[in-house]
C-alpha cells in the first residue's frame, strides 16, 4: 500500500518494520519507519459486511485464501481486508514498542523514560 499524508511518502511493502504485534484473530500492526525516517503503525484488519470481523471467529471460516488452501464450507464473500496508517512520532513509538512488546512486569520502570 502506497500513501502520502502531509508530504511523507508510506509504502507498507517496502518500509522497514521495527516491531509487530497480532490479537491471534487476525488483526495485526506493525511498527513501520520510512526510508526518510518516519515512524507509523500500519494496522491490518478484516471486516465482513463493513464491519469489524467478531473477536474469535476464525480467518479460515470466512477468508477462503487468507491462512489455507481449502476455504471452508462456511466461508464468507462480504469479507474485506483493510490497511491503515497512523503516523507516530518517535516518542510515540518507543511508547508503542514498550506497551505492545516489553513483559508487564518492565513497564512501569520504562515508562519514565519517555
Amino acid at each position: 500500500m502506497k500513501l502520502t499524508i502531509k508530504g511523507v511518502a508510506y509504502e507498507t511493502e517496502k518500509d522497514k518494520c521495527l516491531a509487530e504485534k497480532t490479537d491471534g484473530c487476525g488483526t495485526s500492526w506493525c511498527l513501520k519507519q520510512t526510508r526518510g525516517g518516519k515512524f507509523y503503525i500500519h494496522e491490518c484488519r478484516y471486516y465482513v459486511g463493513g464491519k469489524p470481523k467478531p473477536y474469535g471467529m476464525q480467518l479460515d471460516t470466512f477468508s477462503p485464501g487468507c491462512l489455507i488452501e481449502k476455504p471452508s464450507p462456511h466461508f464468507r464473500n462480504d469479507v474485506e481486508r483493510r490497511d491503515f496508517i497512523r503516523p507516530v512520532s518517535r516518542t510515540k513509538a518507543l511508547a508503542w514498542c514498550i506497551r505492545t512488546q516489553m513483559p508487564r512486569t518492565f513497564r512501569k520502570e520504562l515508562t519514565h523514560l519517555i
